[in-house]
């Protein structure tokens, strides 16, 4: 019987703003978040799969090249794909070869990043399948009370009322929108 060696595997997220030129003409605007994803089958012998400081020059580059600008004139594609994939070149031509031996992918997605739910939060999440919201829960759009008591209380001021809704207003009673699993 083999085993495969443990792959390490972490990821570095860069943030920045920029905007795409749609195809009638107009302009759509965004946040953007490149994540390199980077592995291993051994750690460095500080314990890494890499530095983080070893991917300064990408994140120069996309300061300077991408942030506030139209991605349409800045790369060929400006699809979140051409986006990541225009990166993944130029880490793999300008990052030193100890990252590049390890630089697994780039992955591009517009939009701000979920925030983080607490524990507590995250512990119900896990035990709890959302169905049946017709809208985006993670909008605020709920306007229905609770009703259920085995809903928690919100995890954290900002974050939700309900587990229901995460933004400021609950959605629909539990028992039409949850089953435990």
């Amino acid at each position: 019987m083999s085993s495969t060696p443990a792959l390490f595997r972490i990821g570095k997220n860069f943030r920045f703003e920029a905007t795409r030129r749609l195809d009638d003409g107009t302009y759509d605007g965004h946040s953007f978040t490149a994540e390199v994803v980077l592995s291993s089958p051994v750690l460095t012998p500080e314990g890494f799969v890499v530095d983080f400081g070893d991917l300064a020059p990408l994140k120069r580059y996309i300061d300077g090249a991408l942030d506030h600008q139209i991605l349409n004139e800045a790369v060929k594609d400006a699809s979140n794909e051409g986006v990541a994939e225009h990166l993944l070149g130029w880490a793999r031509n300008h990052l030193p070869t100890d990252v590049t031996l390890v630089l697994e992918e780039v992955r591009v997605r517009a939009g701000r990043p979920r925030p983080l739910p607490s524990a507590a939060f995250a512990a119900f999440e896990a035990s709890h399948q959302l169905f049946g919201c017709a809208t985006d829960i993670r909008a605020g759009a709920c306007t229905a009370t609770p009703t259920c008591s085995a809903c928690p209380p919100p995890p954290s001021p900002g974050l939700g009322t309900s587990p229901c809704c995460y933004e400021t207003t609950y959605a629909a009673p539990c028992t039409a929108g949850f089953r435990t699993r």
